[in-house]
């Protein structure tokens, strides 16, 4: 089973170094770059060049575009992959035992799920989130950055299936800085649906 990392990174050098290196086992790191259409603070570029060759991860450029559009783009770039796990820049791998998480994947895998959930903490709250999707290649993000859809369904609104043992994440956004928040939350109001 080929395993990768999709992230979706912008001007988060410090959290997307320590989520690169919590996913050393992975057989490949995608990671892209680039400011969201209709931003202007910020580079256009994050500089990560030398944490992705330290990490040997891939680094692709996209930008100016809405974050389903970045997102979509690695779910292209893992045509060869047969899982990919969505990780942020502001998230981070606290668990990863790989045998165990193809071991569960592989006995709860059925035919027409395409996302399955992990554990995932927030706030010392723990939750199952779906960061697992089985045939990437086959999916496709659909006008909104949380919305992935196989063929004309949409995955996360039918074709969920159950948790995932062997890997246990966690959001945590102490690197980011107070005036990069206050952007965020101003672009996530006026682009809520994108």
């Amino acid at each position: 089973m080929k395993i990768g990392l999709a992230c979706n990174s912008w001007n988060q050098k410090e959290g997307l170094e320590r989520l690169l290196k919590s996913c050393s086992d992975f057989d490949r790191r995608i990671v892209i770059d680039g400011r969201y259409y209709q931003r202007s603070d910020g580079p256009k570029f994050s500089g990560y060049e030398l944490i992705c060759d330290k990490t040997d991860s891939e680094l692709y450029y996209l930008a100016d575009c809405p974050e389903y559009v970045k997102r979509d783009s690695y779910l292209r770039i893992a045509e060869d992959l047969d899982v990919i796990i969505i990780l942020d820049d502001d998230e981070v791998i606290l668990k990863w035992d790989r045998k165990e998480f193809e071991e569960s994947l592989e006995a709860r895998k059925k035919p027409d799920s395409f996302a399955y959930n992990i554990e995932f903490w927030e706030n010392d709250q723990k939750y199952e989130v779906p960061r697992v999707i089985v045939n990437p290649s086959q999916c496709y993000y659909k006008n909104k950055h949380n919305m992935i859809w196989h063929d004309n369904l949409e995955i996360f609104g039918r074709l969920i299936g159950p948790k995932i043992n062997g890997i246990v994440a966690k959001h945590d956004k102490s690197f980011r800085e107070s005036f990069r928040e206050s952007y965020n939350r101003q672009y996530r109001q006026s682009h809520a649906f994108e």
